[in-house]
């Protein structure tokens, strides 16, 4: 039998064997390999075994910083599992009105209670003893130096306040509770595999409803206002593969599952520092050759004879791009 404990010990020692079992491809693999490798190995490769206290220094470091967060990533994160707790308590509602109206109470409360949460976790520092509680990359590397906790919590609550505003103006408690609650996959934390271009692919969870013809979606994003103006341009993304990547994601896996008679309808809430965009997306399913070259270029540096080595992987250049990432520390040594 394998022995687990030592698995982990040896993963983050460079030159080792591709460890057993099969690769999976995601649009965050994906994204982060083209961006840059070197951050791709960090995430996978350095930061494996890091929880352990025997792991070495740069391992851990990297563990750490793998769990940074940024405002844009957490605001979308506690959106979505908020809303995802919040579907349950309408279970046992028939009622449309009284359904939107008690959603749209929970998912208030679910959100703030991990708000707070979350301000108790970078209060006191707790990921700096476990990555895995909330923390904060524009808070850790101290970028800002009038930036402080307390006023970026109150620029996140601000933004939520925006959020539920907005919200209600558009009606979308409505929109959400109008489908029988039963209908709906509310598995906030389940990942989803499927096969697709000849290899497996992971979907991060998401909410989705399926009514026996329509595959119905939610997916929330947090973006500048100019950016999504430009990604609307092209509401099927037909002219960029990368344009709605995770859409056309799920548009596949809509396919793979249902069959080609199945609608794929996203529903995607874009919150902007003005105004929250709800548009209803139909995307074009996520070519399989896409998916298949993709794995391919990852997959070849993988196998590259001596094992896995962190000098096969390069870095990203553009100075715009490490200002950005969570991984900076670990390049400027």
């Amino acid at each position: 039998m394998r022995d687990f404990h030592s698995d982990i010990l040896r993963a983050d020692r460079s030159g080792r064997d591709l460890p057993g079992g099969e690769f999976f491809w995601s649009c965050s693999t994906h994204l982060l390999f083209r961006r840059c490798p070197l951050a791709w190995f960090y995430t996978h490769y350095l930061a494996q075994g890091g929880w352990e206290i025997a792991s070495r220094e740069e391992s851990c470091h990297a563990y750490l910083l793998k769990y940074l967060e940024t405002e844009q990533s957490f605001l979308k994160r506690i959106l979505e599992e908020s809303l995802s707790s919040a579907l349950l308590s309408i279970l046992h509602l028939q009622e449309p009105l009284l359904r939107a109206q008690v959603l749209e109470e929970s998912f208030q409360r679910e959100v703030t209670e991990r708000y707070f949460r979350a301000l108790e976790d970078v209060e006191n520092a707790r990921y700096l003893r476990d990555p895995k509680y909330t923390s904060f990359m524009e808070l850790h590397y101290k970028t800002d130096p009038d930036l402080n906790v307390k006023t970026f919590f109150r620029s996140l609550l601000e933004k939520l306040k925006l959020f539920f505003r907005e919200f209600e103006r558009l009606s979308l408690a409505g929109e959400l509770a109008s489908p029988d609650p039963l209908q709906w996959h509310n598995r906030n934390r389940e990942y989803i595999t499927f096969y697709y271009g000849s290899g497996k692919v992971v979907l991060r969870p998401f909410l989705y409803y399926f009514t026996g013809r329509e595959f119905h979606a939610w997916k929330f994003s947090v973006r500048k206002k100019g950016e999504m103006e430009t990604l609307l341009l092209d509401p099927s993304g037909s002219g960029d593969p990368e344009q709605f990547l995770t859409e056309k994601l799920l548009s596949a896996f809509c396919r793979s599952r249902y069959g080609e008679g199945v609608q794929c309808i996203v529903h995607q809430l874009c919150l902007t520092e003005r105004e929250l965009l709800y548009r209803r997306l139909l995307p074009e399913p996520l070519p399989e050759d896409f998916v298949r070259e993709s794995s391919e270029k990852i997959l070849q540096i993988l196998h590259f004879s001596g094992g896995v080595k962190q000098e096969n992987f390069p870095e990203n250049k553009d100075p715009g791009y490490c200002e950005q990432c969570r991984f900076r520390a670990l390049c400027r040594k």
